[in-house]
């Protein structure tokens, strides 16, 4: 998912004045999913509040090495990332065959302008 800016990207992080509020949307649920054979980060939610992400399933990710970051510096290691985002609930999400490329002490990553996030990967 990506924010409203023009040239918004779902695999890009990015603060400034293009990037939308945390309530830019709003109440949106990732829910039942499976994320398979993602080479780095496998979800971005950028500027949402009320977010569920639940019962979801992340399998083979991050088994190659990771390349450059480039310009907007994507947390590439990360499983998860959450960007300008209030009010999330993450449960009953499951990893499974997380490989070597991934920072484990990383899996769900906040940029600043997130609050509220209960739960976990």
């Amino acid at each position: 998912m990506c924010g409203r800016a023009p040239s918004a990207s779902s695999t890009g992080t990015a603060t400034g004045p293009r990037w939308p509020a945390a309530d830019g949307h709003r109440n949106i649920r990732i829910t039942g999913n499976t994320v398979g054979d993602a080479y780095g980060l496998n979800l971005q939610v950028t500027g949402a509040s009320g977010l569920t992400i639940t019962d979801n399933t992340f399998r083979d990710t991050h088994r190659e090495p990771l390349g450059p970051t480039g310009p907007r510096r994507v947390e590439l290691a990360a499983l998860v990332l959450l960007d300008h985002v209030t009010g999330a609930r993450l449960a009953g999400n499951r990893v499974v065959g997380l490989g070597p490329h991934a920072d484990r002490g990383r899996l769900l990553v906040q940029t600043g302008g997130t609050s509220g996030v209960e739960g976990g990967l």
